[in-house]
């Protein structure tokens, strides 16, 4: 963790924890400089930064981005998705997507087909 001013201008890092208090803590969470927020430095001078919060740009002092921790966003984790048995990687006859698709469609022809039978 590191204070929000300590960002390089066009790295997107998370705030992980605002250490202000009072009306100044209140002000920067009215901002939406919540924990878990992720933030985009634009530009800073003299420890003033500009921020990119949601889709809006924030001026915020020195004081007030000394008090917000702020960490690297973690990697997400990779997709694994299921292979059907006999998936040889390739999208055709025999394929798992191919197969898979087949299946789906029976199901959606059997459940319409016994809602349509009543």
């Amino acid at each position: 963790m590191m204070p929000l001013c300590m960002m390089s201008a066009g790295q997107t890092m998370r705030v992980t924890q605002c250490r202000a208090e009072g009306p100044l803590r209140t002000h920067l969470e009215n901002l939406g400089l919540l924990p878990g927020q992720d933030v985009t430095m634009i530009a800073q001078r003299d420890g003033n930064v500009i921020l990119k919060v949601h889709e809006t740009r924030l001026a915020v002092n020195r004081g007030m981005a000394n008090a917000i921790l702020v960490e690297d966003i973690p990697a997400p984790a990779s997709l694994h998705l299921p292979q059907s048995a006999g998936h040889d990687g390739q999208h055709g006859a025999g394929g798992g997507l191919h197969n898979r698709r087949g299946s789906l469609r029976d199901a959606f022809r059997s459940h319409r087909n016994a809602h349509t039978d009543r």
